[in-house]
């Protein structure tokens, strides 16, 4: 199970990379909030789930966010123009629909955190690609979130993502938290690794 103060540091580290953050977030977002998207967002249809599959199309990192309605288990948002929901069909995320949206909705644009970015890793985010020697912080930006069942706290030296129902991979981090290898079947590495 993801630790609540594990989710809650990567959900800074995209804002701020640095900062130290406590508990989840509370509840109490509004609708009609502007927000930006904190990762490329994967989606099916009109539909942003807990499981992020690398190989669907995605909202860029950064896209304005208007958090529109919310229902039983759902964010209801307007990203970039696009009307879309989000929630967690799976229960892989085991907190609330606020919490899940604070996840995936920043309060804070985080552009101007990719623009200190080298750009050969700008390149990989807007390509929603990942290259060795990438920060968490950037890796979340370009995949998303990694698997919330498997990856119970996020200072782990291994991380899950889906890449599409018939497919999962992982990535190891060295101890100064840069990506040190992805373990994949060819196939999948070529949907997520940025060619050298």
């Amino acid at each position: 199970m993801v630790t609540r103060t594990g989710w809650s540091r990567l959900a800074a580290g995209l804002l701020a990379t640095a900062a130290s953050c406590g508990a989840w977030p509370q509840a109490g977002a509004t609708s009609q909030e502007k927000r930006w998207a904190c990762c490329n967002l994967r989606y099916d249809k009109d539909w942003i789930s807990d499981r992020q599959f690398t190989a669907r199309p995605f909202l860029p990192v950064g896209a304005p966010v208007v958090i529109t309605d919310w229902g039983r288990n759902r964010v209801y948002a307007d990203i970039n123009g696009v009307k879309m929901r989000a929630g967690a069909d799976r229960e892989y995320f085991k907190g609330s629909r606020e919490q899940f949206a604070e996840v995936l909705f920043l309060r804070e644009d985080p552009s101007q955190r990719i623009a200190t970015f080298p750009p050969a890793v700008q390149a990989a985010i807007r390509s929603g690609r990942i290259a060795l020697g990438m920060t968490k912080e950037q890796v979340v930006m370009a995949l998303g979130p990694p698997r919330f069942d498997l990856t119970p706290v996020l200072g782990a030296a291994n991380w899950v993502y889906f890449a599409a129902e018939d497919g999962e991979f992982d990535l190891d981090w060295a101890a100064d938290d840069t990506l040190r290898a992805i373990h994949a079947p060819t196939r999948i590495r070529k949907l997520v690794e940025l060619p050298s």
